[in-house]
């Protein structure tokens, strides 16, 4: 691929032409030994590689040709004539965020999805306040792979539930989330939360921030990668107010056991009937909770 003309002083950042001229150019960064500080989601149009130090950033939809251009020339003018690595990954992730909202579906007020969120973060947070190994606790979360349970590690699986102060029962997705995985104990931690909507709070953006800011700098965008990868509830951040203020009221950890608690699983189906989701009300789950 041909270079741009104008090259920048450091020669850390270069936009690179196409060999095909209908195509997009790329954005190359000279990311060094740091391409795990790069804030580098899963996307369906455009591509991150790493190759030699260099961080590549290509578009795979040609649709969006002149709006990608745009963006990393954007990304260029603010970026190219820095000679810090990291500062230059700092304004790219940034540059990319803003980007990204650009093309997040306005939500609405995705109420469940913001508390079913939340959930899991502050589970998240749970373990890394209890001196959980950061790398470990952050590939436990399973957000947003399509696995059956929200965290799982060598200790077992964790399917984490909330719901509202006025609403006695959780909402189970499927036959197989309340399925324990080989043998490892599976457990559920129901939290009770209490939401006021149309708040100056954002509660979820706060939560958010603590993490990040917990974390070891290593693991801060993989962290903020999984929260933008759900497809159902592309999360950014406090970039993204979620005018929701969300106080726990109550929390319990339940072990599912596989014989007696209540729950439908696959080989109880009757032939011919299938099941999409399902409720469980807590009170028939009281004598599972853990001391």
């Amino acid at each position: 691929m041909k270079k741009t003309k104008k090259e920048p002083k450091n020669n850390l950042v270069d936009i690179v032409q196409p060999e095909v001229p209908e195509r997009a150019c790329q954005l190359r960064i000279q990311v060094k030994n740091k391409a795990r500080f790069v804030f580098m989601p899963k996307l369906s149009a455009i591509k991150f590689n790493v190759l030699q130090g260099f961080l590549f950033v290509s578009l795979v939809n040609d649709d969006l040709k002149n709006t990608f251009e745009d963006f990393i020339k954007d990304i260029y003018k603010d970026i190219a004539n820095k000679d810090d690595v990291d500062q230059i990954i700092n304004d790219f992730n940034k540059g990319l965020k803003e980007f990204l909202k650009l093309f997040t579906k306005e939500q609405g007020a995705p109420r469940d999805k913001v508390m079913g969120l939340y959930g899991e973060l502050l589970e998240l947070k749970d373990r890394l306040d209890a001196g959980g190994i950061h790398e470990k606790v952050v590939e436990s979360w399973h957000r947003p792979e399509p696995a059956n349970h929200d965290f799982e590690d060598d200790d077992g699986s964790l399917e984490v539930k909330t719901t509202g102060r006025t609403n006695q029962k959780i909402t189970i997705q499927s036959v197989y989330q309340l399925q324990s995985v080989e043998d490892k104990p599976l457990r559920l931690r129901v939290l009770v939360l209490d939401v006021i909507d149309n708040s100056a709070r954002d509660s979820l953006g706060e939560l958010f921030q603590e993490i990040y800011d917990l974390l070891e700098d290593s693991y801060k965008e993989v962290f903020a990668g999984k929260c933008f990868k759900d497809k159902k509830f592309r999360y950014l951040g406090p970039e993204m107010k979620m005018p929701f203020k969300i106080t726990p009221l109550e929390s319990n950890y339940y072990l599912v056991d596989q014989q007696k608690f209540p729950r439908i699983g696959k080989d109880t189906l009757v032939p011919g009937v299938s099941v999409r989701k399902y409720f469980v009300d807590l009170s028939s789950i009281d004598q599972f909770k853990e001391n």
